[in-house]
């Protein structure tokens, strides 16, 4: 994961409620409203946060969710 990967998505974790699963939808929002076009988008970079270890992945492709990592 690119540093510009890193900041884009840790912006929209950071609008996200921590107790509330993390999805492709809710991220794209996030992009989105922040001028970032493209579903694709956050979809590589929630997988390529999960490949990094920063986020768990949850769920079959189509209802797939994912929620934070434990803190190392």
């Amino acid at each position: 994961m690119n540093a510009r990967q890193q900041a884009r998505l840790q912006a929209a974790l950071d609008a996200q409620p921590q107790d509330q699963p993390i999805t492709t939808g809710a991220v794209h929002r996030a992009y989105r409203a922040a001028g970032i076009p493209g579903r694709r988008t956050a979809r590589r970079d929630l997988a390529a946060a999960a490949h990094d270890g920063l986020l768990q992945q949850h769920g079959d492709t189509n209802q797939r969710t994912y929620s934070r990592a434990a803190a190392r």
